[in-house]
C-alpha cells in the first residue's frame, strides 16, 4: 500500500427491520389462518391446553 492512499471502508451489514420488505405470504397460509380465526382455533386450543400450564411458568433450573 503506498502512502497516502486508503482503501474504501466497508458499508454496513446491519439492515434495520422496517427496511425488509415483507412477502405477502402464500395463498394457503393465508386462507388457513382465516379458516381457522373464523372457526375460534386459537382460544378452543388455549382452552384445551390450559391445565398443561403452571400458573408461573417453569421452575429455574439453576444455572442451566
Amino acid at each position: 500500500m503506498a502512502l497516502g492512499t486508503r482503501q474504501p471502508k466497508q458499508t454496513e451489514l446491519f439492515v434495520p427491520a422496517d427496511q425488509i420488505r415483507k412477502g405477502s405470504g402464500h395463498p394457503f397460509y393465508n386462507q388457513l389462518n382465516q379458516v381457522l380465526e373464523e372457526g375460534g382455533f386459537d382460544p378452543f386450543l388455549e382452552e384445551l391446553c390450559a391445565p398443561q400450564y403452571k400458573r408461573g411458568g417453569r421452575p429455574h433450573r439453576g444455572g442451566q
